[in-house]
């Protein structure tokens, strides 16, 4: 793989000790409510927290958070992150509720891996929640869990004589979201840390990209061009619209 140019010099990864925060999202995908729940967190194999979330209605969801230093070095070019850590989060560890499913309670990623954002329509997220076979849970979330899994164990199974210890790659899904039924995924705002001035006079509110760098080191923005019922998607960098404005 190579890196776009231009972006050579872009921060990839967090600082070495610098805090970060994993954050755990765990809905009721049942018919029931369910009670409140115990939670646990565990780092590189160890238990390093645990809490309790509130009961959830049917659809329902809820969020635990850990905060963890950066364990990974970087790499002297600074485009990779170092070591091996796991994190890994689990819903009723101890085991004191029933349900129906108890596979889909525990998830474990590696904070270095390649994340994905995942979007899906309703009627896809709607038909992947409706399993062919009964003996697996009634779960859109679990099932794109399971090809990340699936993918995870066939890149360590990559064994050849140049990878005799399989692939080091790994995946991970950092976001999962259901679009409108136009396909269409509007992006959450960001803090703009309380509205920033820029040297104009104008005031940055919160938005999809946060406080976005002008020099253009933070990312590009899609753009759609349409005429007479033609459409055509580019990437353009941020300075270009600052240029133009």
């Amino acid at each position: 793989m190579s890196i776009c140019p231009g972006t050579e010099n872009d921060r990839r990864w967090p600082e070495p000790g610098e805090v970060v925060t994993f954050t755990a999202h765990v809905v009721n995908k049942g018919n029931t409510a369910s009670p409140a729940f115990g939670y646990a967190w565990h780092i590189d194999g160890a238990e390093v927290a645990r809490g309790t979330l509130p009961a959830l209605a049917p659809a329902a969801e809820a969020t635990a958070t850990y905060r963890w230093p950066w364990g990974h070095g970087l790499s002297a070019d600074g485009q990779r992150a170092l070591g091996e850590h796991t994190v890994r989060f689990t819903a009723d560890p101890d085991d004191a509720i029933a349900e129906t499913y108890e596979s889909n309670n525990s998830l474990e990623d590696r904070p270095n891996a390649m994340s994905f954002s995942i979007y899906l329509p309703p009627d896809v997220y709607e038909a992947y929640n409706h399993p062919v076979d009964p003996k697996y849970p009634y779960s859109a979330e679990d099932w794109l869990q399971k090809q990340i899994a699936a993918m995870n164990a066939g890149f360590a199974n990559s064994t050849y004589p140049v990878t005799p210890q399989g692939m080091a790659l790994r995946v991970r899904i950092d976001t999962i979201g259901v679009t409108d039924a136009n396909g269409i995924f509007v992006l959450p705002n960001r803090s703009a840390n309380g509205g920033t001035v820029t040297a104009n006079g104008h005031v940055m509110h919160d938005n999809p990209f946060g406080v976005v760098d002008i020099i253009g080191n933070q990312g590009l923005l899609l753009v759609k061009l349409a005429r007479s019922g033609h459409e055509e998607f580019h990437w353009l960098d941020i300075t270009q619209f600052n240029q133009a404005y």
